[in-house]
């Protein structure tokens, strides 16, 4: 860890986790408000495209092992 000369061991994990609670809270957070937000400009009368990911994803399958050691499973889905 970067800061690891800096904190105790006992420190670093307490900082680690909540961290990592963090990143996911707001991951979800994210996720929600954009559910909403597209909700209401779609009630609002805004036409949303959806468009179908699939090729998308198809053209990038190589990436997703270049990041697979940084980024978790979860992310790249």
């Amino acid at each position: 860890m970067v800061f690891g000369f800096l904190i105790d061991p006992e420190y670093q994990e307490i900082i680690s986790k909540a961290a990592a609670n963090a990143q996911d809270y707001n991951r979800s957070l994210v996720k929600q408000q954009t559910t909403d937000y597209v909700a209401k400009l779609e009630e609002e009368g805004m036409v949303v495209n959806y468009p179908n990911l699939t090729p998308f994803k198809e053209a990038t399958e190589g990436v997703t092992y270049v990041f697979s050691n940084v980024y978790s499973e979860e992310l790249i889905e």
